[in-house]
This record gives structure tokens, sequence and C-alpha cells, in this order.
């Protein structure tokens, strides 16, 4: 989704929600991307936003690590993936579990 709006010369908001799968910010894991905004809950919004959203039926609804339909399965998609930069206790914690 990040290309995609990028694309449209526009921000990706995230809503990053700490969880079972995952109970880390995206702070405290990758390097920020550009043009994306990270959010931890919906209250983080500017309430001119909330309202939007709760006039439009809510927030989208995309898989979790899904990629917008028009680069699905693509190289674009690929590169997308490629922008991440896990910050250096992650990279260790990588390395250190694929050298076990």
């Amino acid at each position: 989704y990040r290309e995609a709006a990028v694309q449209r010369g526009r921000r990706l908001v995230v809503l990053w929600r700490l969880g079972a799968a995952c109970d880390s910010p995206f702070e405290d894991l990758f390097e920020p991307l550009p043009g994306v905004v990270m959010l931890h809950g919906l209250g983080e919004l500017p309430l001119a936003h909330r309202e939007a959203l709760a006039a439009a039926g809510g927030a989208a609804k995309a898989s979790v690590y899904d990629s917008h339909p028009s680069i699905k399965y693509t190289e674009t998609e690929a590169s997308m993936y490629a922008a991440l930069s896990p910050l250096p206790p992650v990279r260790a914690a990588a390395a250190a579990n694929v050298a076990a």
C-alpha cells in the first residue's frame, strides 16, 4: 500500500496494533519508512480523520502483511519489502537464530 500511496502523492497511515503475533512497535523493529506514518491506535488520528473514517464505515480492512492488489506478486512488491531496514538489535537476533 505504500507504493500505491506514493504513486498518488499521499502518505500511508498504518495502524500497527500490538498483539500476540507482534508485541513490539514498528519503531522498535525497523528504521522509519519514508511516506509512512505509524499509529498505535485510532485515537492518534486527528478528530477530523476519525470522523471521516467513521462516516466511511471504519478503517480499511486489508489483510495482515498484505500488499495493494495493483502490485501483488510483482517486482514492485518485492522492492517494497526490500525497503524495510531492521534495527541493529533485530538484525543481531535474526543472525543468532540463523546461526543456531
